[in-house]
């Protein structure tokens, strides 16, 4: 028989357990940690003994308190360890503390009181600055209220080493308010006020009033008092912020200060009425209004209503007066409203008339006012151009002259003032009157003629529009005259006219004219002196004493009328060296001669007279036969004619031959003695003359002794 032999294996010691232990309420569970051999499966069991085991390990929760155990063994194949037991202990947790004291303040207001924790635990309590994790701090926190903000702490407390729910403590240092935002106003003195204005930094904030002087707090703006002096009143108002869990009174803020001023009502403005003419061109009123420097003009109309633009007056509305009130405003201060009124005047509305629409220059003519009935005070001024006139008893202040126009001048604007409200309003009107110029007019004559003579009579100049003309001689109309006959005239009764002057001496034209219009000219005078023609007869005298004349002897004509004025002619000029004298000597040249004188006075007039002379023939030429140079007596040497004779030449030559003395002229053939002014010795010279006589040519010739 063969024997069987069973195999014993040993059974497994077991595993071991380790776990963290204990547990606080709600920590976290950690998984068990086994130990056990290699290659063994470890199964877990809720009991000690019994039950199905499993390889997944056990856990516990942590939410109840308590004690709890775990088992576990170890196995392999079928041998299986002793259970192993794991005791797991779960404390308690503590309660988050509580917390006391103050969680909010005001910045800078305390005091300042550290939290308080009320804790149930016996081990310690603990402060911390985050939720979770970081490091604790042993003390109470002691806020800084002097900078505003939210800072958070948590506190918990510790049992048995847990540790409670941290339990938050939220601090909050509210700011400080800023001062309240003081709205600047002035009142005007007298003027209903309205409370002072300040505006809170923060929506939802409280205002609180005080003043002027030491006053309770009050919620309501106060109101200045404008019934006094001008002055100024002094309030204080602070703001106060309310917080969730500050104090009651809130957060304040610094006080604020509004100095509101009470400013003097000013005085009215001074208004000046003004008055305004009919249709004038107009400035606004505010020219009339005397106001303090700087301020504004506040204009209203007669009901009250404030009107936005200065007013005008219309000037173009019936004739009254035209109101408004005006205040003024200074330093934002309105004054009382005073009246002031525009009176609107009548102004004329008027032509003016002449009796004709022209006039003659010197001559007058009616212009007159021609329009409605004035008020009680109008005022009538004519205005003249130069060179007029008012006559018949009137003057530029009526309504109606008589006006005379000296003025040459065509055209004269005559312009009428009319005035009303005592000369305030006035209206110019004008009226063109055309003076007719007195026509001018020149006559021609000659200043001076000769009796007997003819000249024209014309005019040597006239004005434009002359129509007619009459002339007069020494005032007796032409034609009618007995000092001219007229040889020719035109058929123009201007002229001119070819008249001759019948009688001498002075006489007097007068020209006068008319335009087309009948006005007359003022005479044109000139005077003409008719001159007699002066006296031409003479006389002469026969030279020598002679009882005849002989031909070609010098004779002394004389002149009846001797004036050194006149101018005298001698004729025939060949026988005369005319010097223009009434006294003269000329030469009877010829047979049956005949000598004419024309006399002519300054004037050009002249008249003239002839006398006859036959004068004999007479030859006769007698020689000295000695004469001496140098004495009293026979001192020269010459021939002596009866008559005047003409020379060829007259030669005195020495016994030489040579010519110590020659001339062609009867008046000076006379030797003194001389050769080139040297005395010439005594002795004989001899002489040689040829001369003419009654047509004929004579030669003589003979000797002379000289003497000394």
């Amino acid at each position: 028989t063969a024997t069987t032999i069973a195999d014993t294996i040993p059974r497994p010691v077991g595993p071991v357990i380790s776990d963290r232990n204990p547990y606080c309420q709600n920590d976290p569970f950690v998984p068990f940690t086994v130990s056990h051999p290699t290659g063994s499966t470890v199964y877990w069991y809720p009991t000690r003994a019994g039950g199905t085991g499993s390889t997944t390990p056990s856990t516990i929760s942590t939410i109840v308190p308590g004690y709890y155990t775990v088992y576990a063994s170890d196995k392999i194949g079928s041998c299986e360890s002793f259970r192993d037991s794991m005791v797991v202990h779960v404390i308690t947790k503590p309660l988050a503390p509580a917390v006391t004291g103050t969680l909010d303040y005001c910045q800078y207001m305390g005091p300042v009181t550290p939290l308080h924790v009320f804790a149930d635990a016996i081990d310690t309590v603990d402060w911390w600055t985050v939720a979770t994790g970081g490091d604790s701090i042993l003390i109470e926190p002691l806020p800084n209220i002097s900078v505003s903000g939210t800072y958070h702490y948590w506190v918990s407390q510790s049992d048995s080493g847990c540790e409670s729910p941290r339990t938050p403590a939220t601090i909050n240092i509210h700011p400080k308010p800023s001062r309240p935002i003081i709205t600047n106003q002035q009142y005007c003195q007298f003027n209903t006020p309205a409370p002072v204005i300040a505006t809170v930094s923060h929506t939802g904030d409280a205002l609180t009033w005080y003043g002027p002087g030491v006053t309770p707090g009050s919620s309501v703006a106060p109101t200045p008092n404008t019934s006094l002096a001008p002055a100024f009143d002094t309030f204080y108002v602070h703001e106060t912020a309310t917080y969730a869990g500050t104090p009651t009174v809130g957060c304040i803020s610094d006080s604020a200060m509004d100095v509101v001023p009470i400013i003097q009502k000013p005085a009215p403005p001074i208004a000046t009425n003004v008055k305004y003419c009919q249709r004038d061109n107009v400035v606004t009123m505010d020219y009339s209004v005397d106001s303090f420097a700087g301020s504004h003009l506040n204009w209203y109309d007669t009901h009250g209503g404030a009107i936005p633009p200065v007013p005008a007056p219309n000037t173009f509305a019936e004739p009254g007066p035209q109101s408004w009130f005006v205040s003024q405003t200074f330093n934002g201060c309105q004054s009382d409203s005073v009246l002031i009124t525009a009176n609107i005047i009548y102004k004329p509305e008027f032509t003016i008339s002449a009796r004709s629409p022209w006039v003659c220059q010197y001559d007058s003519v009616t212009v007159s006012y021609n329009g409605p009935v004035l008020p009680p005070t109008p005022g009538f001024h004519w205005t003249l151009p130069d060179g007029a006139k008012t006559v018949a008893a009137t003057n530029v202040y009526q309504p109606s002259i008589v006006v005379e126009f000296d003025s040459a001048e065509v055209n004269n604007i005559v312009t009428l003032t009319a005035t009303d409200d005592s000369g305030f309003c006035s209206t110019d009107t004008s009226l063109n009157i055309t003076v007719v110029p007195e026509p001018n007019l020149n006559l021609y004559t000659k200043a001076d003629v000769c009796l007997g003579d003819t000249m024209q009579l014309a005019l040597s100049d006239r004005s434009s529009g002359t129509y007619a003309y009459t002339w007069y001689v020494d005032g007796v109309l032409l034609g009618s005259s007995q000092a001219i006959s007229i040889v020719a005239a035109s058929s123009n009764s201007g002229g001119p006219y070819l008249i001759k002057w019948i009688d001498s001496g002075r006489h007097v034209v007068e020209i006068t004219t008319t335009t087309t219009q009948g006005c007359p000219s003022a005479p044109a005078y000139d005077s003409v002196f008719v001159h007699a023609l002066p006296d031409a007869r003479f006389t002469y005298t026969i030279p020598g004493g002679k009882s005849s004349l002989c031909l070609e002897d010098s004779v002394e004509f004389s002149a009846s009328l001797k004036n050194y004025n006149y101018s005298y002619a001698w004729g025939p000029e060949h026988s005369f060296d005319n010097t223009n004298s009434s006294t003269i000597y000329g030469r009877v040249e010829q047979t049956q001669s005949f000598i004419t004188l024309t006399v002519t006075d300054p004037f050009g007039c002249s008249s003239s007279s002839s006398l006859e002379l036959d004068p004999e023939t007479c030859c006769t030429v007698v020689f000295p036969n000695a004469f001496t140079p140098g004495s009293t007596i026979d001192n020269l040497f010459r021939p002596i004619c009866v008559g005047y004779h003409k020379f060829h030449y007259f030669r005195i030559a020495n016994r030489w031959g040579q010519t110590i003395f020659e001339s062609a002229n009867s008046a000076d053939a006379a030797w003194d003695g001389n050769y080139n002014g040297v005395p010439q010795d005594m002795g004989v010279y001899f002489y040689y003359l040829k001369y003419d006589c009654g047509g004929n040519t004579i030669e003589e010739k003979g000797d002379v002794t000289l003497i000394r």
